[in-house]
């Protein structure tokens, strides 16, 4: 069924076929960064990526259309809904942009507690 090159698309986002992932080792594909094209995550999300320290667009988590529900819309279709909603491409449950968003939020989250951690020790060090 599914053979190099043979990818699938949901809501704007190109995955493997095979495994749904937006990165696949099996297959050898990764599509983050044609994606990240695709919805101009580097504009849509400038700001946020500018105050990560420790985030990569490029190298953000992969995704998954399976693990996130998606399904043929009819058997040989190449339209793929949710099953939550059953809706084509729905903009709920495969909302790249917000997934990202939400990713990168909690990486700056885990830095600044990192930081007012580091400060917390930093004061109450006393060697």
């Amino acid at each position: 069924m599914s053979g190099l090159g043979d990818n699938i698309v949901v809501n704007g986002f190109m995955f493997c076929e095979r495994h749904g992932g937006e990165y696949c080792p099996y297959c050898t594909c990764d599509h983050r960064y044609g994606n990240n094209g695709v919805h101009d995550l580097h504009n849509a999300l400038q700001e946020l990526v500018d105050d990560a320290i420790r985030f990569d667009l490029e190298e953000r988590t992969p995704q998954n259309a399976y693990e996130r529900g998606a399904v043929r819309v009819q058997p040989r279709s190449e339209d793929f809904k949710c099953q939550t909603h059953n809706v084509k491409d729905c903009g709920t449950c495969f909302d790249w942009v917000g997934i990202v968003r939400k990713e990168i939020e909690d990486v700056i989250a885990q830095d600044k507690w990192r930081q007012k951690k580091k400060k917390y020790f930093d004061r109450t060090d006393t060697d």
